[in-house]
This record gives structure tokens, C-alpha cells and sequence, in this order.
């Protein structure tokens, strides 16, 4: 049983490893994508495409994540549960993608753009690719081979953005974002299906399926709630007011989210598999969350929270002035993704324990006061919005918590505990950074001043004074060097 844990435990700080590496790079490259085509395309451009993206987000939602979660949390699974998954889940992604294609003429006549139309239906590609990588992804998962996702981003991230920036400069305009993320989709689908092991056989059971299709429809329901109301503002915003509004938003967002993005992939991918290990022993699931979240909290409180104090300054040396009225929604967003990648650990917790309908049910009593802050913020502008997402985040994340307290022994006022010296530190140091920035020099050298003196001072007092966390960050080092 030991050697049997032992070996978990070096398959997750493996998988770990690998995961947060391909994020790393994925977020590493499509910053510097991002940032070259933000400097060449106009925000009305971004705007549209961002519409096309709300309704393909949401279409994901149901096909990507619930199906091939199931292939993840069930015991004892068997290659017919894949192609059983597989071609029920292709046949369902294929037919939202084609009630999309019906739809585009409307979305587009809704808000007078004739632009909208085409680039959903080329870009609702991405649909049914969504799906076919999550099975893949799932296959994978099982088995903790992080490694493999590595190189299918790599290729993916590199050549589409390399697409991307050429259409630019070519003078394409939104169809430029367009072919960076469908032929991101396209690469990363395809280098998946020659190193996953997976290819789809011609055997299917339906009575396989059904057990799947319960766990994985609620699981379903549950991210299409989640997603549908995560859409929501943007949508509001895109109706409301203007799809340059929206540009703005979304470009807020971007930034933080290239960051809790990547670094929320990597949690949810490994401590998914692992917890589902442990469903039935709550000792062990509450030492794995607990160990998860101060790890995440550790990396993510002085990033988030350093990143909301320079914005400013990084978003006009990098996006030029054109981007400025971004950076309050960055500062927002910032905030909100503290809180929102906390409360992500307790629903992978409640995912492996089994609790499906637990998650389908909090979220039905969550989305009702999502649109009460919804409703009163979308009187006083975009801003609010993204003000009231925040406060709703706080909300959620209480909710999110509670049934951790039973199925895993883990209380929310016991993880407050837990991070509580993370807060502390990164609150001295979000002081020092924002006391540099008061000073009268150029600002690209205030900016390398406040990120160089943040960053050693907080490893710096992490090391002084033997923070549990960073320890725990060192010994996954220590076990990866060790293991080559």
C-alpha cells in the first residue's frame, strides 16, 4: 500500500511537472502572440471575434469537459467506454456545431455586422476538435502521462501563432485571430492522436455508455451553467453597449487569464486523476487538497496581486496607450481570479468524491445571485460588470466550499488558515512594489524595479522564515532532479 502511494505521489509531481511546464509555454508564447497582434489589429477587430467566441465558449461547455471527465473518475474502465464516449460525444458535438451554423445568420443580423456570420461558422470548427481532445486528453490523464501534452502544445501554440501574426501583417484583420485559433485546435488535436495511444475502435456498448453519460450530463449541465453565465457579461456587454466595450473587457481579462488560465489547467488536470485515487478516504482527500491549494495560492497571490499594481505601466509598454482603458478590467479581474482558482480547488475535490449532483445543484443556487449582482452592475456600465463578477466570485466561492467541510474534513476556515501566511507575505510585498512605483524614472526601468524587488523579497522571506509552501515547491524540484 505504501510503495502503491508512494507511486501516486510520483506519478502527480511528475504529471504536475509536465502540466505546468506545457502551460507555462503555452502562456509564455501566446503572451508574446497576443501582445505583437494586440500592437497590429484594432480593438473593433478583437471585438468581433470575441462575439463568435461566446457562443462557440459555451457550446465547448457542454462537449469538452463533462464526457471525457467521466472516463477519468470511473474505477474501471475499458477501450470500449472510450468509443462508446467517443462516438456519442462527436455525434453531439457535431450537431451543436451545426445549429450554430443555422444561427450565424441571426447572431450577425442581431447586432448588424455582416462579419460575425462567416467567421462562426469557420471558426465553430473548433467545436467538435474540442471534443475529440478531450477524450484524448482523458485517455491520457488516466494513465498521468502529462508529458505528452507538452509537445502537442508546443507545435500547436508556436505554428498557429506564427499563422496568426503573418495574417496581420497581411493585412486580415480579424480572420488573422481567426486562423490562430482554429489552426491551434487542428495541431494540438492531431499531435494528440499520434502520442496519446488513442485511436477510436469500431466497438461500442450502450449499455457502457449510460453510466458514463450520467456522471459526464451533470457534469455537462454543471460547466454549461458555469460557462453560460461566465458568458453572460460579455454578451451583456456586447448587446448593450459596443463590441469595442467588449474588446476592452476582454483584453482585461487576457492577461490575468493567460496566467490563472494555464496554472488552473494544470491543478484541475492532475488533481482531478488524483483525487479520484482517494475518492473514498477522506484523510487522503483532504491532504492532497490541502497540499494543492497552498501551492497554488502560493504562486498565484504575489503574481495576481503584483500584476494588478503594474498594469498600468505593462499594458502601455506593451499594447501602446490604444489599450488603456483595459487596465481597470485587468485590476478586477486580478482579484476575482485569486478567489475564483481557490474555490477550483474545492470542486475538484467534490468531482472525485462522486459529487456530480452535489456540483449540478450548488451551481443552480449559485447562478440566481450571479445575476442579481448581473442585474444591478449592468445599470452603471461594463465596468460595474466586471466589479460585480468579483463580489459574485467572493459568493461563490464560500458555496463551493461547503461541501468540502463533509467530503473531505477540509472547512473553509481551515483553508483561510492555510493561506493566511501567503496573504500576509504577498500583502508586505504588494507595498514595497507599489512604493517603487512612485518613482521618477522612465517607466519600463519602474517596471523591472517593481517586478526584480517583488520577486526577492518574496522568495527572500519565504526562505528566512521556512514557509511550508515554498518548501513543498522545493521538494517537488528536489523529487523531479532526483528522478532523471
Amino acid at each position: 500500500m505504501e510503495n502503491n502511494s508512494q507511486q501516486i505521489k510520483n506519478k502527480a509531481i511528475n504529471g504536475f511537472f509536465w502540466k505546468l511546464s506545457e502551460r507555462v509555454l503555452a502562456q509564455l508564447v501566446s503572451f508574446i502572440v497576443s501582445v505583437v497582434l494586440a500592437r497590429i489589429l484594432m480593438p473593433e477587430e478583437y471585438g468581433v471575434v470575441a462575439i463568435v467566441l461566446i457562443f462557440i465558449t459555451l457550446a465547448n461547455a457542454l462537449v469538452s469537459d463533462g464526457l471525457g471527465a467521466s472516463l477519468i473518475q470511473k474505477n474501471d474502465v475499458e477501450k470500449i467506454d472510450f468509443n462508446s464516449v467517443f462516438y456519442a460525444g462527436l455525434l453531439l458535438s457535431l450537431g451543436l456545431y451545426g445549429l450554430l451554423c443555422l444561427a450565424s445568420p441571426v447572431i450577425a443580423a442581431v447586432k448588424k455586422n455582416g462579419l460575425i456570420a462567416p467567421i462562426l461558422i469557420v471558426l465553430g470548427i473548433r467545436i467538435p476538435l474540442a471534443f475529440v481532445n478531450s477524450v484524448q486528453q482523458a485517455y491520457i490523464a488516466r494513465r498521468m502521462e502529462f508529458k505528452k501534452f507538452f509537445f502537442s502544445t508546443l507545435f500547436g501554440t508556436v505554428i498557429s501563432g506564427v499563422i496568426g501574426i503573418t495574417m496581420a501583417y497581411g493585412g486580415w484583420g480579424a480572420w488573422a485571430l481567426v486562423a490562430q485559433y482554429l489552426s491551434n485546435s487542428i495541431i494540438d488535436t492531431l499531435v494528440l492522436f499520434v502520442t496519446s495511444g488513442y485511436v477510436p475502435g469500431l466497438s461500442f456498448s450502450l449499455t457502457r455508455l449510460k453510466p458514463l453519460w450520467a456522471y459526464g450530463s451533470m457534469i455537462m449541465t454543471t460547466n454549461f451553467i458555469g460557462s453560460f453565465f461566465d458568458q453572460l457579461k460579455g454578451l451583456i456587454i456586447a448587446v448593450k453597449y459596443t463590441s469595442t466595450d467588449l474588446a476592452f473587457f476582454n483584453r482585461g481579462e487576457r492577461i490575468p487569464l493567460l496566467i490563472t488560465g494555464n496554472l488552473s489547467a494544470a491543478i484541475a488536470a492532475v488533481l482531478f486523476p488524483m483525487l479520484s485515487r482517494y475518492q473514498d478516504e477522506k484523510a487522503m482527500l483532504r491532504k492532497v487538497a490541502s497540499r494543492f491549494l497552498k501551492i497554488a495560492m502560493y504562486v498565484l497571490f504575489p503574481v495576481m496581486i503584483g500584476l494588478a499594481i503594474v498594469g498600468d505601466r505593462l499594458v502601455c509598454l506593451l499594447l501602446t496607450e490604444k489599450w488603456a482603458q483595459c487596465i481597470p478590467y485587468l485590476r478586477l479581474v486580478c482579484l476575482g481570479e485569486l478567489v475564483t482558482i481557490w474555490g477550483l480547488c474545492n470542486v475538484q475535490v467534490i468531482k472525485a468524491a462522486n459529487g456530480a449532483s452535489i456540483l449540478l445543484k450548488y451551481e443552480l443556487i449559485k447562478k440566481p445571485l450571479y445575476l442579481a449582482f448581473l442585474f444591478v452592475a449592468m445599470m452603471f456600465g461594463p465596468l460595474a460588470i466586471a466589479l460585480g463578477n468579483v463580489l459574485y466570485c467572493v459568493v461563490a466561492l464560500f458555496i463551493n466550499a461547503h461541501p468540502t467541510a463533509e467530503m473531505a474534513e477540509y472547512p473553509l476556515y481551515e483553508q483561510m488558515r492555510d493561506v493566511l501566511p501567503t496573504i500576509m507575505l504577498t500583502g508586505c510585498m504588494g507595498l514595497i512594489v507599489y512604493s517603487i512605483g512612485k518613482l521618477k524614472l522612465g517607466d519600463l526601468t519602474v517596471l523591472i524595479l517593481q517586478i526584480v524587488s517583488g520577486a526577492v523579497f518574496y522568495v527572500g522571506v519565504s526562505v528566512l522564515m521556512k514557509n511550508e509552501s515554498f518548501g513543498y515547491l522545493l521538494d517537488i524540484v528536489k523529487e523531479k532532479l532526483e528522478s532523471r
